[in-house]
């Protein structure tokens, strides 16, 4: 996992988005509207929001604002969290939910906004900055880092054959723990641990693979697979594709030798 933290002004006119990782949004000057699955509040210097990937949101900013955004993305070889860390901020991120921002977290996010203008692109300073607002919002939430759990081995080929049978619908971290009697949380930890891939992102790599499967092996138009592999469009297939194999669906179709996922 790697971290990034920018600064964002909310546009005037109301706009809908979602993405495949997770992502904090708290202001740090100004207002703006959000909602995420049915709950609306106001974003503002007293209060922020933990956005869950997949989890579709809306937005739209009040007059001048800028709002301080910390993404939760894939690792790079030259930035990655240490697994107790990144299990812990994984945590945070089990449900959407809007969060309170008392007067020490609000310093600590004025000079974190200050330091982002100062510095403009310094992704190792955006790492750091990005880790201390986790983890001060983590021991405020009660959730902080702690060793994964080592007393049980998961199920993966039953957790496999449950995700191949349902990659056409959403499928939730609740419902892989709920499949093996367990928490979430204690799920999440097993899961990383065995496979070295947060729930989420072995989900999208499914998806993905299936997707590319039909693209070499059929003649399935792209609308109807982007269906059967649960993305919410043939653009989001597209994109996806794109992002982690730098190939569009045509290109695939047409190469000697399929991307491995």
């Amino acid at each position: 996992m790697t971290l990034n933290a920018r600064l964002y002004q909310m546009p005037a006119d109301s706009d809908r988005h979602k993405h495949a990782h997770h992502q904090l949004v708290v202001g740090v000057r100004g207002r703006a509207e959000f909602e995420i699955n049915g709950s609306g509040d106001k974003l503002s210097t007293l209060r922020g929001c933990l956005a869950p990937a997949d989890d579709a949101h809306y937005f739209q900013g009040q007059g001048d604002n800028a709002m301080l955004i910390v993404d939760l993305l894939t690792a790079t070889p030259q930035l990655s969290l240490p697994p107790f860390e990144q299990d812990s901020f994984e945590r945070l991120f089990q449900r959407a939910s809007f969060f309170d921002v008392d007067p020490a977290l609000q310093q600590l996010l004025q000079f974190s906004a200050e330091e982002l203008k100062r510095t403009h692109n310094d992704p190792l300073l955006q790492q750091h900055l990005s880790a201390t607002i986790l983890h001060a919002l983590g021991h405020r939430l009660g959730v902080t880092p702690q060793p994964p759990a080592q007393d049980r081995t998961l199920p993966l080929e039953r957790i496999d054959r449950y995700i191949t049978d349902n990659l056409d619908i959403k499928i939730s971290v609740n419902h892989l723990a709920a499949l093996v009697h367990l928490s979430s949380s204690h799920f999440h930890a097993l899961f990383k641990q065995q496979t070295g891939l947060a729930p989420h992102q072995y989900l999208l790599r499914a998806r993905l693979h299936k997707a590319v499967q039909l693209l070499r092996t059929s003649a399935v138009p792209l609308v109807e697979i982007s269906q059967r592999c649960g993305f919410s469009s043939q653009s989001a297939l597209t994109h996806a594709l794109k992002k982690h194999a730098a190939m569009t669906p045509g290109q695939i179709r047409r190469a000697p030798h399929a991307p491995q996922f």
